[in-house]
Parts: structure tokens; C-alpha cells; sequence
């Protein structure tokens, strides 16, 4: 799972808007569940298990369970929405090989090349269907 982790934040770090957990000083993280943050995490994700990745939101808040909705929910800044609306959980079980991880790393670097050429083209972000249809337009190497 540590092995893992290296591999995506080393590969992924500089990706479009992603973002990893800080993993404070003196701590020594087992890296059970692998999750990175992106404004763009419905697209992606639907882009990912599209792309034959199983992929999925991070764990839904206690507040948005059904057993809980009709509580009060009492906030100034809901933490919790926007982590779960931002952070997604990508493949990373024990068995997972490296051309697993190398599949992950490349198509999620391609679902934001694909992003940069589209708002380039068209100065909107679109869905990952219209995504598909410019498939070949961007450099391998685009701008962040």
C-alpha cells in the first residue's frame, strides 16, 4: 500500500488541480485507502469507471445518510461536503500490479489533457462524454 501511494503521488503530483493528504511529521501513514482531491471529481470519476477503472466517491459524510437526514445538522462551513464533494478514492488494493497503476496514473493524466485542449477550444469545461470526442488533439505533454 506504501508502494502504491509513492507511485501515484510521484505520478500524479502536478496533474491538473489534484491534490494529496498531508501526511504530518512523525506520522507514518499505512495508506489503506488512496484518495486525491480535485475539483473536478464527478467528471473524473465517471471518466475513470468509464475507462474500465473502478473508482469512487470518498466516504459520504454521517449527516447525508439516510438514517440521519432529518437531524439537525448545525455548521457554519461544512467540512464535510466539500471534502466529499472534492476527494475521490482511486484503485489501490493489496494486489493491485504495476500496469494497473500505470493504466490509473495515464488515464487520469489524459482526462485532464483532454480538459485543458477542451477549455481551450471551446473556453468552457465540458463533460467527460464531449471529452472522448477530441480524443487526439492535446500534445502529451499539454500545460497545467
Amino acid at each position: 500500500k506504501i508502494k502504491t501511494a509513492t507511485y501515484y503521488r510521484s505520478n500524479l503530483k502536478g496533474v491538473g488541480d489534484i491534490g494529496f493528504q498531508i501526511i504530518q511529521d512523525g506520522v507514518e501513514s499505512n495508506e489503506w485507502l488512496f484518495t486525491i482531491t480535485t475539483s473536478s471529481m464527478q467528471e473524473l470519476l465517471e471518466y475513470l469507471n468509464a475507462n474500465g477503472i473502478m473508482s469512487r466517491p470518498f466516504w459520504i459524510p454521517m449527516n447525508q445518510l439516510p438514517m440521519y437526514i432529518d437531524n439537525v445538522y448545525v455548521n457554519r462551513s461544512d467540512v464535510s461536503a466539500r471534502i466529499h464533494s472534492t476527494s475521490l478514492s482511486i484503485p489501490c488494493s493489496t494486489n493491485i500490479i504495476q500496469s494497473d497503476l500505470e493504466k490509473v496514473v495515464s488515464t487520469i493524466r489524459m482526462f485532464f489533457e483532454r480538459r485543458w485542449v477542451t477549455q481551450r477550444i471551446l473556453g468552457v469545461v465540458v463533460s467527460g462524454i464531449t471529452l472522448k470526442a477530441i480524443d487526439g488533439l492535446c500534445p502529451r505533454k499539454c500545460p497545467k
